[in-house]
C-alpha cells in the first residue's frame, strides 16, 4: 500500500509539472497593468528597441501578435547578416493580467511582462532572464516605423514607471532604416 501512494504522490508531482512547466521565478517584480485588454495587442509591431545588444543587430525587426483564448503568439522577424530570421514566442497569459509565461525555441519557459502600452502606439516588453542586466530583456515596440517624439517618452515613462533603467547600457537602438 505504501509503495501505491508513492507512486501517486510522483505521477501527480510529474503531471503538474508537465502541465505547469518549470518557470524559474524571476528575481525582478514588475507591476501588473491595470484593465489589460491581450487582445488589444494583436497586429503588427516595429521592434525599436531591445536590452538585448545581440538582438539589437537584426535589422528591421518587426513583431506581429495574434491572439487565442489566454495566448498571445508572437512572430518576431528580422534580418541578421542580410539573412531573414524569424522566432516564434508562445505567450500563455496568467490570470487575465499583463503577465504571461512565454515560450520559444530560443529560450527556455520564463516569465514575460507587458511592462506598458497604450496598444495603439507603443507597447513594452520584459523577458525576464535572471543575471542578465536588470535580470531580464526589455522590447520596445511602437506601431509606427517612424515613431512620433511623444509615442518614444511614452514608452520611456512607462519602462520608469516599471522601475527599469533606459540609456545606452539598457537599450540598444533596431536599425530599421532600410525596411
Amino acid at each position: 500500500m505504501w509503495n501505491k501512494t508513492i507512486l501517486y504522490i510522483s505521477c501527480v508531482a510529474i503531471i503538474l509539472s508537465i502541465a505547469c512547466g518549470d518557470v524559474p521565478q524571476c528575481n525582478r517584480q514588475i507591476p501588473l497593468i491595470d484593465n489589460y485588454d491581450a487582445t488589444k495587442m494583436v497586429g503588427f509591431w516595429n521592434v525599436q528597441y531591445t536590452g538585448n545588444e545581440e538582438k539589437s543587430k537584426k535589422a528591421c525587426m518587426v513583431a506581429t501578435i495574434t491572439a487565442q483564448e489566454n495566448q498571445l503568439t508572437l512572430d518576431e522577424a528580422g534580418f541578421i547578416d542580410g539573412e531573414l530570421d524569424h522566432c516564434v514566442v508562445t505567450l500563455t497569459q496568467l490570470k487575465s493580467t499583463s503577465e504571461y509565461v512565454g515560450e520559444s525555441k530560443e529560450f527556455p519557459p520564463s516569465s514575460v511582462w507587458i511592462i506598458g502600452t497604450d496598444y495603439s502606439s507603443y507597447s513594452v516588453f520584459f523577458l525576464c532572464k535572471n543575471g542578465h542586466k536588470q535580470d531580464g530583456i526589455m522590447f520596445f515596440c511602437t506601431r509606427d516605423k517612424n515613431p512620433t517624439f511623444e509615442v518614444l517618452e511614452n514608452a520611456r515613462n512607462a519602462i520608469i514607471k516599471a522601475g527599469l533603467m533606459i540609456g545606452d547600457d539598457y537599450l540598444f537602438p533596431v536599425d530599421n532604416s532600410n525596411c
